[in-house]
């Protein structure tokens, strides 16, 4: 369920990536940031989160999981990853999606665009 992934830069390995999978429970993320902080301290590293913009300590999960809730949070409503969603706030969206609904502005758009067109062309020639 966790992966790990070496971070290379010009061949040389720099960093180790550590990806949690979205769920809708917080409580994998959480025992990740502490273990992940253990290993690091006795390592000698550090763990930086680059969604928080900063190092990371195994107290750090609260802020980590909320991030984190947060972006499962929108992966479910966005991407359509329901199983990202907490059920607390998993509904059936109504109406068009925000794609959707874009593309159907910018096709209005330009059939409007061509109706005034036209109606201005036929009162130039006549």
């Amino acid at each position: 369920m966790v992966e790990l992934h070496p971070l290379r830069e010009g061949g040389q390995w720099v960093a180790t990536e550590v990806r949690v999978p979205l769920w809708d429970q917080t409580d994998l993320v959480r025992e990740v940031v502490i273990e992940v902080s253990e290993v690091a301290k006795e390592a000698e590293v550090r763990v930086f989160d680059p969604q928080l913009g900063r190092a990371l300590s195994g107290r750090d999960d609260g802020p980590v999981a909320e991030q984190y809730e947060r972006a499962a949070r929108y992966a479910g409503q966005t991407l359509g990853m329901v199983e990202a969603l907490p059920s607390s706030t998993a509904t059936e969206s109504e109406g068009f999606q925000p794609t959707t609904k874009f593309v159907l502005g910018v096709l209005g758009f330009f059939v409007l665009l061509y109706l005034v067109m036209d109606w201005i062309g036929g009162n130039l020639r006549g």
